[in-house]
Order: C-alpha cells, then structure tokens, then sequence
C-alpha cells in the first residue's frame, strides 16, 4: 500500500512541474511578444488563461493583488523608518 502512495505522489510532482513549465514558457512567450525580458505577473495570468486554467486565475489574480497591497505596505513603513532615522 505504501508503494502506491508514494507512486501516486511522484507522478503529481511530475504532474506539477510539467505543468509549470508549460505555464512558464507561455508566460515568457506573452513577455517577448511585449517585447520585454522579464515576465510579469500579468504575463502568467495570461499563460494561464491560455492553457484553459479558469479555476486557477481567479486566485492567481486575488494572490497578485494581496502581493502588491503588502509590498506597497512595506516600502511605506520603509519610508517613514527612514523619514524617522533622518
């Protein structure tokens, strides 16, 4: 039984990773095709409605959102730290 287990558990590692790479290359095809280097955010968003993952880009897009609301929270206490030091 726990052959099994551990067969089904490295076939969707296999699973997830070849879908990363199908999700990382067409992301990186949306970035040159916008002739830019780096592959953004909504670049995956992209790639990912591309590959028919409806069920995925909803919270793709709420995880984005809940990035940037606390990444733009850190560089405003970073900015007062700052202001406070000076």
């Amino acid at each position: 039984m726990y052959f099994y287990y551990l067969e089904a558990r490295a076939a969707i590692a296999r699973a997830a990773s070849v879908f990363i790479l199908y999700a990382s290359s067409y992301a990186q095809e949306c970035a040159v095709g916008n002739k830019r280097t780096t592959v953004t955010a909504a670049d995956v968003i992209t790639a990912i409605s591309k590959l028919e993952c409806d069920d995925l880009e909803k919270p793709l897009k709420e995880a984005v959102e809940v990035w940037k609301s606390t990444r733009q929270q850190k560089l405003e206490e970073a900015k007062k730290r700052k202001v406070e030091k000076a």
